[in-house]
């Protein structure tokens, strides 16, 4: 028979070879071991915990062998009625009841940059397309970015009001995960932002036309095969595309129409072709790729070259290609990718204000 229990009910459990009698207790403990014969066992409010005593013959006696576990942890004991008992409360542990619903903002990626002392948690992204530490939720996109809210009730009242779409889509989760290449479109106000990296490994909302903001890039994870034969590709942002041209491979990037979500182009990942760091310690350097090192067993060394003649190398996932040859297929933001020096940063910065103090 299986007791479930209500509101904090316990239940005595007094052995006689194998019988047991049943009855209410006062303890709120979960297990108290009181005797090899006495024991005692509470039921939480929510049931997590079941008894399940033998059977119940014609003179209401429950007799046979005895399993009690808890639902939360799986925690399973059977036995004989001395041992069984104390084997549960040796094994119990107390398991977390799904995902984390906070962030700490200490624990919060760099590169969203929130005030430390500006409060005790960030947001914390929703489940989506992009990682959680690869993403800018739409909170800190119209809040701390655009200020077109000041604060976390008036996003929500903006984005209930449809106002806000990331690729073609009206999103009203304040914790949307955007990401790398996501096209940000607020129609009320005209305007059309695509989320790029800048040369410090920061996101910058790059403001486009309308005309850009109708494709994005897709970088291809990889190509299979799925039921009855059918290809199918799957990219860095989650989507899967049938059928897509026989060409494409792992590593290549698509160029992904999202009034139609289907394929217009696409570019292979070769010598040569134009890229931009989405990973490490270049974040946001744009160069062509002159060199491509594959090492078996680990990971695949890529060597770019800047605008500037400038050469790093890089793994092969913290690459995007972006465009054919030496030119993009999208705009690229202010700098064009390219890193400069501390000193190059020292004289950039005393040759504007320079010129602010002359004008």
């Amino acid at each position: 028979m299986r007791l479930h229990g209500s509101v904090n009910p316990a239940y005595q459990i007094t052995w006689f070879g194998s019988s047991a009698k049943i009855g209410p207790a006062h303890s709120l403990f979960p297990l108290v071991n009181r005797s090899a014969t006495n024991r005692l066992i509470t039921a939480k409010d929510h049931a997590s915990v079941q008894i399940n005593v033998g059977h119940l013959d014609e003179s209401g006696v429950y007799t046979g062998q005895f399993s009690t576990f808890a639902l939360s942890g799986f925690i399973r004991a059977q036995g004989d009625a001395d041992g069984a008992l104390d084997r549960l409360w040796q094994k119990r542990k107390v398991e977390a009841r799904g995902l984390k619903k906070h962030l700490k903002r200490l624990n919060a990626p760099k590169h969203w940059m929130l005030d430390k002392l500006g409060g005790a948690f960030a947001p914390k992204p929703s489940s989506g397309p992009h990682k959680a530490r690869e993403c800018l939720p739409l909170i800190l996109i119209l809040r701390n970015k655009l200020k077109y809210a000041l604060t976390y009730r008036e996003v929500i009242a903006i984005l209930m009001q449809r106002h806000v779409m990331v690729d073609g889509k009206v999103r009203t989760d304040k914790t949307y995960p955007a990401g790398f290449m996501d096209v940000v479109s607020i129609p009320k106000t005209n305007e059309n932002f695509r989320l790029l990296y800048d040369t410090k490994g920061r996101f910058r909302l790059h403001s486009v036309r309308d005309e850009e903001a109708k494709f994005k890039l897709c970088k291809v994870r990889s190509v299979r095969f799925g039921q009855k034969g059918i290809p199918y590709l799957n990219t860095y942002d989650g989507r899967t595309i049938r059928y897509p041209d026989p060409l494409i491979k792992a590593n290549d990037t698509i160029k992904l129409d999202l009034e139609t979500n289907k394929i217009v182009d696409f570019i292979k990942f070769d010598v040569g072709n134009v890229v931009m760091v989405t990973g490490g310690r270049n974040t946001g350097r744009v160069g062509v790729i002159k060199n491509r090192e594959k090492h078996k067993g680990s990971f695949e060394t890529i060597h770019v070259q800047d605008a500037t003649g400038h050469e790093f190398a890089t793994r092969m996932g913290n690459v995007f290609t972006v465009g054919k040859g030496t030119k993009p297929w999208v705009s690229l933001p202010k700098g064009k990718g390219i890193k400069l020096s501390i000193i190059e940063e020292a004289r950039k910065r005393l040759a504007a204000a320079g010129a602010t103090a002359t004008a």
